[in-house]
C-alpha cells in the first residue's frame, strides 16, 4: 500500500470512528435521532458520504471531494472528479492549511477562538496565494461569515484562478466531522453562481448529517 492509500485508508478510518463516537453519545444522552440512522451501523458512513460527493457532481457536473480534520490539516478523505476535462490539484491523503481552503474553513468555523488559535500556533497562517488569509482577526471574521451564510468559499485563496465550496457536516452532537466541498475554475464558479452553488453544497451536507443522525449546531 503506497503512502497516498495508507493516508486515505486511516483519514477513513477517522470519520467513520468521529461519527460512530458522536452517534452513541447521542443515544446515551437521549438525543432525538430517527430511525433510520439509530438503526445504521450496517450500513457504512462513508458510503454515505461517497453518494453525497457523487450527487453534488451530477448535480453541478463540478468535481466534489469530503475532508476530514487531522492534526490541524484539513486532509481529503474523498475525491469524485467532474466529468469535464478541467480537472483540480487534489488527491485522496492530501493535506491543506485550513484557512487557505473552503473545505479546511468549513471543518474549524465551530471551533472555539482558543482552538482555531491553537491550530495556528500548530501550522503558522502562512500564504500559499495573494488572496489567502494571513491574520487570525481575518481569519476569525470569515469563520463568523461562514457560520451565518452555512457554507464556506476559496475564492482563490489556496490557487490563483480556483475557486471551491464547501459546508460542513455535523455529528449527532452538533459537532463538525467533516466537510464536503465543489472546486471549479473562477468562470465556472463565477460570481453569479456562487451564493445558488453554496446553498446545493450546504444542502447536500445537512442531508449527510442528518443521514449521520447529526444536526447543524445553532
Amino acid at each position: 500500500m503506497c503512502d497516498h492509500q495508507a493516508i486515505d485508508a486511516i483519514g477513513r478510518e477517522i470519520f467513520h470512528v468521529a461519527v460512530e463516537q458522536a452517534r452513541a453519545f447521542s443515544v446515551q444522552h437521549a438525543v432525538a435521532i430517527t430511525n433510520d440512522s439509530a438503526n445504521s451501523g450496517a450500513r457504512s458512513v462513508f458510503t454515505d458520504a461517497r453518494n453525497s460527493c457523487g450527487r453534488i457532481v451530477e448535480t453541478t457536473r463540478l468535481g466534489s471531494h469530503l475532508a476530514i480534520l487531522d492534526h490541524g490539516d484539513a486532509v481529503y478523505i474523498e475525491r469524485i472528479e467532474s466529468p469535464g476535462f478541467i480537472k483540480m490539484d487534489i488527491w485522496n491523503g492530501r493535506r491543506v492549511a485550513p484557512q487557505a481552503t473552503a473545505v479546511g474553513k468549513a471543518l474549524i468555523c465551530q471551533l472555539s477562538r482558543e482552538e482555531v488559535q491553537e491550530i495556528a500556533g500548530l501550522h503558522a497562517l502562512r500564504q500559499v496565494s495573494p488572496r489567502t488569509i494571513v491574520t487570525l482577526p481575518h481569519l476569525f471574521e470569515e469563520l463568523a461569515a461562514i457560520r451565518r451564510r452555512g457554507y464556506a468559499i476559496d475564492d482563490e485563496e489556496h490557487a490563483i484562478g480556483v475557486r471551491c465550496v464547501a459546508a460542513p457536516v455535523f455529528s449527532a452532537i452538533g459537532e463538525v466531522v467533516a466537510a464536503i466541498g465543489v472546486s471549479g475554475t473562477v468562470s465556472q464558479l463565477n460570481d453569479d453562481y456562487l451564493p445558488s452553488l453554496g446553498k446545493i453544497v450546504q444542502t447536500t451536507a445537512l442531508k449527510l448529517s442528518a443521514q449521520l443522525g447529526g444536526r447543524r449546531r445553532r
